[in-house]
């Protein structure tokens, strides 16, 4: 990981723990909302809940060079795929001069693991490359506003995301004589990287009882992209007519949504 990325990664994990230390300590002196379990206009309230929901990831590959899509560089490829993700939070409210602010510490889990064996669509080649991408955790810092409507409360929050994401291509070439594939270690990568970016999202809670609120959200996360090399050894041109060097070959965009149906206790 470039060291710019690593002070950012330090400086958010800093930043997230103070944040989540301050909170846990005003669990303590923070008195209980009013009745209903929605406070109108809060001075201060503190809150922690969990998360459970649905993950859609988007992928898309870019060849550069037209190394693995020979002779066609920029080719792209789609990928997603479809999972579960759960995970923990806690925030506080506040009243400023009669808007409603928020602020609230996230980690979440997923299984999202997109995959495509498209990398090189050509018919003579096709499935010989697979690209896959696995998002492990989040940890987000995020601040917002929100709303009470009658008895329901609506927000939007958003900041600095950090994830785990993996990444990997496989390539295995055909052995004629051995009339079996084997794998190309010279043309494959796999990478493990914690990754920073943005995330947003909006949603409502609604008292279900006393203290507790449920809440339904929907979020989008982007963590940019990342380029990686192939071609290790320098036997092949990077794409047709190209020097015979390792290619920065592969851009690999990383997006993440979420639908989220959580409980909220307030302190």
């Amino acid at each position: 990981m470039p060291s710019q990325n690593i002070r950012m990664v330090r400086l958010f994990c800093c930043a997230a723990v103070a944040t989540g230390l301050y909170l846990f300590a005003s669990f303590f002196k923070t008195p209980a909302l009013a009745d209903e379990g929605l406070s109108t206009s809060p001075q201060m309230s503190t809150y922690a809940g969990f998360m459970l929901g649905a993950g859609h990831s988007s992928n898309e590959i870019v060849d550069i060079h037209g190394f693995s899509n020979w002779g066609h560089p920029g080719s792209k490829v789609k990928y997603s795929d479809r999972g579960l993700v759960g995970g923990v939070f806690a925030g506080q409210r506040t009243n400023f001069e009669g808007t409603n602010k928020r602020y609230e510490v996230e980690f979440m889990l997923t299984d999202l693991v997109s995959r495509s064996n498209r990398v090189d669509p050509r018919p003579i080649y096709g499935g010989d490359e697979t690209v896959v991408t696995k998002y492990d955790w989040t940890l987000t810092a995020r601040f917002g506003v929100d709303k009470q409507i009658d008895n329901v409360r609506f927000f939007v929050l958003g900041g600095p995301a950090l994830a785990r994401i993996e990444n990997s291509v496989t390539d295995v070439d055909w052995i004629r004589e051995q009339k079996r594939y084997v794998y190309d270690p010279d043309d494959s990568f796999s990478s493990e990287s914690t990754r920073f970016g943005w995330n947003l999202g909006i949603g409502f809670e609604k008292s279900i009882a006393s203290n507790w609120l449920i809440r339904l959200e929907g979020a989008v996360f982007d963590f940019g992209n990342e380029t990686y090399q192939v071609n290790h050894a320098a036997n092949d041109g990077c794409g047709s007519g190209g020097p015979k060097t390792p290619c920065a070959t592969h851009k690999i965009d990383h997006r993440v949504s979420v639908l989220r149906l959580g409980f909220v206790y307030q302190f």
